[in-house]
């Protein structure tokens, strides 16, 4: 049961699997927390997402670009935010037509999805094309973007397929010991073989070495998990931010404040900790509640009903 439950929660803390749908998440936290705690956090996280949902669906209005979608015959895509016509053939205008790829690895290419992923072992960004006139479109980009400058472990494809038919396999009961143990190496392989080429992919890595080998407990790996992702996650929005910028600079007007960029990137750290929250619960039992360390926000931006799981300030 034990190594059962630490390579779910490898599998969970990955980018590419979630590990638990919604619902799932949320059947979990009724069974170690109770109903009412349960309701609160679903309500916080419903609220949360409302609020991030309605400035994703907000339309860009005084905006002197229109992003325009190319669709190319393998199915992806080529993005241009091409200025309107009255900068575009200006002479003396700085402004000028900006092919999104610039901001991508050369390997990497854009195809239609529906939320704004990176999937870096399939070099792909995912968009929802359809929000193209929104006003976060181009931030929501650039953020991905920068994920797609890193290299993580955990979102090998081969590394996924063996441990989903490992952690099938202990729950159906039909592996023996020395069966597992030999899937663990073939796990732990992959691993090894990773050459990462950042300290963030690195320390992915070596968490799930460790976690693999039984070198700590779970609430440790995930800990540390939290962490690298948390360091990823801050990362990218500065980038988009950044990116942002340097947009404005040449002159680009996207009618989306810094004051409304900031809201929209803590509504989605929120987000992330919600859900983070939730996972622990799954991963850790009882044991989890009032010991939690805050990770992609501050203790003042989790929702007060919230704070009970979390650690005292000391």
């Amino acid at each position: 049961m034990k190594l059962l439950r630490r390579l779910e929660a490898i599998g969970q803390s990955t980018s590419t699997y979630n590990g638990y749908s919604e619902e799932q998440l949320l059947a979990s936290f009724v069974n170690v927390a109770g109903e009412q705690d349960a309701l609160a956090w679903a309500q916080c996280n419903a609220k949360a997402l409302g609020a991030l949902s309605q400035m994703e669906q907000e339309i860009a209005t005084n905006r002197n670009f229109a992003v325009q979608c190319i669709g190319l015959p393998d199915q992806t895509c080529e993005l241009l935010f091409v200025p309107d016509s009255l900068h575009r053939f200006n002479p003396f205008a700085s402004i000028r037509t900006v092919n999104a790829w610039e901001y991508l690895d050369g390997t990497y290419q854009i195809v239609h999805g529906d939320k704004a992923l990176c999937h870096n072992h399939l070099r792909l960004l995912s968009l929802p094309l359809e929000r193209k006139d929104t006003t976060a479109f181009v931030y929501d980009l650039l953020h991905e973007a920068d994920h797609a400058k890193l290299k993580y472990v955990n979102v090998d494809p081969e590394f996924l397929r063996i441990l989903h038919e490992i952690v099938g396999e202990i729950r159906e009961g039909s592996a023996s010991k020395e069966h597992v143990r030999g899937r663990i190496q073939e796990l732990l392989s992959i691993v090894d073989a990773f050459q990462p080429d950042e300290v963030i992919a690195a320390g992915n890595r070596d968490n799930i070495r460790r976690l693999l080998t039984e070198e700590v407990p779970i609430r440790d790996y995930l800990s540390e998990q939290d962490k690298i992702d948390s360091i990823k996650e801050h990362r990218a929005w500065e980038a988009a931010e950044t990116q942002h910028k340097q947009l404005e600079s040449i002159g680009f007007e996207f009618n989306f404040p810094e004051e409304d960029r900031s809201k929209y990137t803590a509504l989605n750290l929120l987000g992330y900790e919600l859900t983070r929250l939730a996972k622990h619960l799954v991963a850790r039992g009882k044991s989890a509640i009032g010991n939690i360390q805050p990770a992609y926000v501050t203790r003042d931006m989790i929702p007060p009903e919230m704070r009970k799981f979390y650690k005292e300030e000391e």
